[in-house]
């Protein structure tokens, strides 16, 4: 099994679950010091491209055609993204378990997700789906108390971070 972004919690804790069965585990990352590396049930491990490169894919079909077809599953939206936009190609080489790239998009993109789930009668909490940073303090300011302000995405996140609560109090003084 190949098991990308080791660095991930949700990766080490498949490298965990995967070694700890006895399934050989293969796990990449784009760092040397990623701690999925000295996981005692990574058989091996291997420095890849980042995960949002197009060298990333190309990289991942050259480790499929090495001559072992192994299995790839992805652990986080990084790689669940890239993985499913080269579904076609790397299916050739991998076993997957991998939904379509338009599917994966209900998915990670949370407009879509809040408007499948209400199509389908699952109850959510009141969201607004802001396009620019005015209509944020807008909404901020409409909506009052604390708001958590999420990306719609984690996809093009860089900093890690999940959310941020913003005080409408400092909305109202300008600062958002």
């Amino acid at each position: 099994m190949v098991l990308c972004n080791a660095g991930y919690y949700g990766t080490i804790a498949a490298i965990r679950s995967l070694g700890r069965a006895g399934i050989p585990v293969v796990a990449a990352d784009t760092g040397l010091l990623s701690p999925g590396r000295s996981s005692r049930y990574a058989k091996s491990y291997l420095i890849s491209p980042p995960f949002d490169s197009p060298d990333w894919s190309d990289w991942l079909l050259a480790l499929g055609r090495d001559g072992v077809r192994r299995a790839i599953y992805a652990t986080s939206d990084a790689v669940s993204f890239a993985i499913a936009d080269r579904r076609e190609e790397l299916s050739s080489v991998f076993d997957l378990y991998q939904p379509s790239l338009e599917t994966m998009m209900c998915v990670l993109d949370k407009g879509l997700l809040h408007q499948h789930a209400r199509a389908v009668g699952i109850e959510t909490p009141e969201t607004w789906f802001p396009q620019f940073p005015n209509e944020v303090a807008r909404t901020v300011r409409e909506v009052g108390g604390l708001v958590v302000a999420k990306p719609r995405s984690q996809l093009c996140a860089s900093s890690g971070a999940k959310a941020m609560l913003i005080n409408s109090a400092v909305t109202q003084r300008g600062d958002v």
